[in-house]
């Protein structure tokens, strides 16, 4: 087993083994979802340290594009505002626009990930299922349809599987998928 599949295993096993014994005490099968981004950040880092050889020496760098959509992803939530600001001053960034340029900023590094994706992939990939996972990256910003957001990396990671397309960050893209299928749940699951 590779360490990339290792870490993704333990990953999934862990946040498992705590939604369980939040079950046993509580009777709730809850994933600590506001917590997903940031561990899915901090795997990416480990990943670009696992392999950051074959990122510049391949020319990988669109990988890069990935990891800036999460680090503000990341900074867009509510969980590491709330570390930053007091409630006075995290009501107030919410009311305004700061949060919704930060989320633009990171639906743009996804698109570009996944466009600079599809160049380096040449012909395997079609146009029609990279403008999906554009559309997909987009709809978050769609009060109608934002559960839609949560199906964009689940999609790409379906392709990717299904494909076979083996890169060194697909672990970390099942990874992404998983948690977003877990927030989707939990959403549905607390609305």
């Amino acid at each position: 087993m590779s360490r990339e599949k290792r870490t993704v295993f333990i990953v999934i096993l862990t946040l498992f083994v705590y939604a369980l014994t939040q079950f046993l005490e509580s009777g709730v099968f809850l994933f600590p979802f506001p917590l997903f981004d940031a561990i899915l950040l901090l795997i990416s880092f480990q990943f670009i340290y696992w392999n950051r050889k074959i990122i510049f020496e391949k020319k990988n760098l669109y990988f890069l594009f990935y990891l800036l959509a999460l680090i503000f992803k990341v900074i867009s939530s509510q969980l590491f505002l709330a570390l930053i600001y007091k409630d006075q001053d995290l009501e107030q960034l919410n009311s305004g626009i700061f949060l919704d340029v930060i989320l633009i900023f990171s639906a743009f590094f996804l698109v570009l990930f996944f466009i600079l994706w599809k160049l380096k992939q040449d012909k395997t990939v079609s146009w029609v299922l990279t403008l999906l996972f554009i559309a997909l990256s987009f709809s978050v910003f769609f009060e109608s349809i934002i559960l839609l957001s949560f199906f964009t990396m689940p999609v790409f990671a379906c392709y990717l599987f299904f494909k076979k397309v083996q890169t060194e960050f697909t672990y970390l893209f099942f990874l992404h998928a998983f948690l977003s299928i877990m927030t989707f749940l939990m959403v549905l699951q607390l609305n």
